[in-house]
């Protein structure tokens, strides 16, 4: 379970069960039929570190709220995720919800959409630039000494 979505997230809404046990589970053991829960939990990690990607640019991070948008992108860069394990079974439409998602993360970090009232991030202390100076060895004032 990550910070913005879970599994219950994923399914019915843009995953059928079948689908998700499909995208999981690598084995034909025992137990075939059932969900990786470890798999879809790395997935949903994967897809929220690549959310914080984007969101870091411009607020704070962790959200304070988590907006609506913000699960929503997340859910759909999960799907991806999961799907792009069996690359062979990806679609067109598959990858162009994927590109759709990213193309609105970077609109948010560049400010065009907004998250409503999130706090702006703070003055980071480790990017801070900071200069000194000493006192000129030569200039117009003292050449003519030499």
């Amino acid at each position: 379970m990550g910070t913005y979505i879970a599994q219950a997230d994923l399914v019915p809404g843009l995953l059928q069960e079948q689908d998700l046990v499909q995208l999981t589970n690598d084995s034909d053991g025992p137990d075939p039929d059932t969900v990786v829960d470890a798999v879809v939990d790395q997935a949903i990690l994967d897809a929220e570190a690549e959310v914080d990607g984007y969101l870091g640019t411009r607020y704070a991070l962790p959200l304070q709220t988590v907006p609506r948008i913000v699960k929503t992108l997340a859910a759909r860069v999960a799907v991806y995720k999961l799907r792009s394990r069996r690359p062979n079974t990806l679609t067109e439409d598959q990858t162009s919800d994927y590109d759709r998602a990213t193309k609105m993360l970077v609109k948010i970090s560049e400010g065009v959409v907004t998250l409503g009232s999130q706090p702006e991030p703070s003055a980071n202390a480790e990017r801070i630039i900071k200069t000194s100076t000493t006192d000129r060895v030569y200039g117009r004032s003292n050449l003519s000494d030499f």
